[in-house]
């Protein structure tokens, strides 16, 4: 049985519900679906930091406009 305060696979604390599949009789905990995935592929030296730098290297973050502008209020 893992440790149902921390992602099995990144080792990261479980903040909310966690995501718990069960593999072979054994139930084992995640922090996300992704985590699973990447646990069930035997994704290797895939933690945390490794995910953070391929998003950094692969990704670009995308800041949204701010649509208060074109709101209206609706008169009852």
């Amino acid at each position: 049985m893992s440790n149902i305060n921390q992602c099995e696979f990144c080792e990261r604390p479980l903040k909310g519900e966690p995501v718990q599949k069960t593999l072979r009789g054994k139930t084992h905990t995640f922090c996300s679906e992704f985590c699973f995935r990447l646990f069930f592929y035997k994704t290797p030296n895939m933690k945390y930091e490794n995910i953070q730098k391929m998003y950094a290297a692969r990704t670009v973050n995308l800041v949204p406009q701010d649509m208060t502008k074109y709101l209206t209020k609706v008169e009852d």
